[in-house]
């Protein structure tokens, strides 16, 4: 490491409760008030499932996933 540089460990805040509690509002609140970026999990997963069911619409499977239509 560089003399007079500092690195700092990134600061991880994990907000864990049960759906529908308002834990993506809280931290909307904490990245607003602290500065921390905001990543939630819908952020992954959405554009995967979006991803993914249109791919399976575009090959002819169902949305039930039995393979029939």
């Amino acid at each position: 490491m560089a003399e007079g540089s500092s690195l700092t460990a990134p600061t991880l805040l994990y907000i864990v409760g049960p759906p529908a509690v308002g834990k993506a509002i809280v931290g909307h609140e904490i990245a607003t008030r602290t500065g921390l970026r905001l990543f939630h999990n819908h952020m992954a997963i959405e554009p995967v499932l979006r991803s993914s069911t249109s791919a399976a619409l575009r090959s002819g499977a169902s949305s039930t996933g039995s393979g029939r239509a």
